[in-house]
């Protein structure tokens, strides 16, 4: 396991187990920490090599329109992501572990809705979040924007959970916000921009 992952094993243990999946809103977050820990994800930058070894097929195409990052579909039922190679490196990344939610989540081709692609946000940023230390993290925030924006969201969504939550069901609610909260100080805290 690499130094990374060690590092916030913690974090991964409030993900995991403290939210379970019952948890509607938690569950792409719940799923995310399964796929990192079930299919031995160590590093961020390793998800091509993990998703090759499944079987999962990523080919990155100048055909896609500027518009889209990319696309996830099975084809004779072989999973495969489509990613706009016009695209920063950083961007590329992070559109496979949004696509990858899709076949995570099983978002098939005929039930994309706007609820899909919201879901598949929370799956992205924590595979991003457990698998990056702290200046690859700030990195990620500074260069792709749907990363910061989803982390941003489900900072969000936690704290309304919180509010709409009865008291009983509050404190897995409350540990992932903390867990978030100190994620966000320690990763400013130790950023040096290099010069």
């Amino acid at each position: 396991m690499s130094s990374t992952l060690q590092s916030d094993e913690a974090l991964l243990s409030i993900f995991k187990t403290a939210i379970g999946p019952n948890e509607r809103t938690f569950v792409p977050v719940y799923e995310a920490a399964n796929f990192i820990k079930t299919r031995g994800l160590c590093h961020f930058s390793e998800l091509r090599n993990v998703l090759a070894r499944l079987g999962i097929v990523v080919h990155e195409t100048k055909e896609l329109p500027n518009s889209v990052s990319g696309l996830s579909q099975r084809v004779d039922g072989t999973p495969i992501i489509l990613v706009n190679a016009n695209m920063s490196e950083l961007e590329r990344e992070y559109t496979i572990a949004h696509e990858l939610g899709h076949h995570v989540l099983h978002h098939s081709k005929g039930n994309r809705t706007l609820l899909a692609e919201i879901d598949v946000e929370p799956f992205a940023v924590t595979l991003l979040l457990l698998t990056t230390n702290d200046q690859e993290r700030l990195r990620y925030f500074d260069e792709v924007p749907a990363a910061q924006s989803a982390f941003r969201s489900l900072q969000a969504l936690t704290c309304a959970t919180i509010v709409n939550s009865g008291l009983p069901e509050i404190m897995p609610v409350i540990n992932c916000l903390a867990a978030l909260e100190l994620l966000e100080e320690r990763t400013r805290e130790t950023w040096t921009p290099e010069n």
